[in-house]
């Protein structure tokens, strides 16, 4: 069993409108998908930042992605809120100068980037376009009247409201779609350092055709 100080509050998240406010704290069980979609964007933008930081480095620290764990902590009685708790499998791992480390900076960046959606402005450039690409599913199960609240401390509330989620869909669509997106630069960094063979190629179901830069 973990020892108390090995979970510490990561952040609240609060579900509002449609059929959140007909019942005082009742939580549909399909909302869970949001919180799992969630958790999977803030661990691979983690990963990310860490690859970003140690250029060089092909293979993550022993246990660095084990110790990005999120789990409930408690849920609001008076009203639709989750909050996160997290458990540090591996408290020296996430040890910094200032406390934070980069599953905290990944929750700063997923919050600028759905501000930047709100505001029709550039995505945050540590953001990848793999990870943008993982927002699609983000909030499928929230009506038009719905929405998710990530509070935290900060300035301005990010919320994945309907409008958000409609604009970012055709942003993403339209970032995959449009040359020089910076999707391919992505896939590279993902094939870098691996050694692909024809045979590779051939026992694949890859299509590969002439690209020009």
């Amino acid at each position: 069993m973990a020892r108390p100080d090995e979970v510490k509050p990561f952040r609240e998240l609060q579900f509002t409108g449609g059929r959140f406010d007909e019942v005082e704290g009742f939580l549909d069980l399909d909302v869970l998908q949001e919180l799992d979609t969630y958790r999977r964007i803030l661990v691979e933008t983690a990963i990310d930042l860490w690859r970003q930081s140690h250029p060089g480095q092909p293979d993550l620290p022993p246990g660095f992605r084990a110790n990005f764990r999120l789990g409930i902590g408690a849920i609001s009685t008076d009203s639709c809120k989750v909050i996160l708790d997290r458990r540090l499998v591996s408290p020296e791992l996430a040890s910094s100068s200032n406390g934070k480390d980069e599953l905290d900076s990944a929750a700063a960046l997923v919050d600028a980037a759905l501000l930047a959606v709100e505001d029709d402005a550039p995505f945050p450039k540590d953001v990848s376009s793999r990870v943008l690409q993982m927002f699609k599913p983000w909030g499928k199960s929230l009506g038009r009247e719905e929405s998710m609240v990530l509070s935290g401390e900060k300035h301005r509330i990010p919320v994945l409201s309907y409008s958000v989620r409609t604009k970012l869909a055709h942003r993403l669509a339209k970032q995959v779609s449009e040359p020089g997106s910076g999707g391919l630069l992505d896939l590279y960094g993902q094939w870098e350092g691996l050694e692909i063979t024809e045979e590779d190629i051939s026992q694949s179901k890859l299509t590969f055709r002439d690209i020009k830069f």
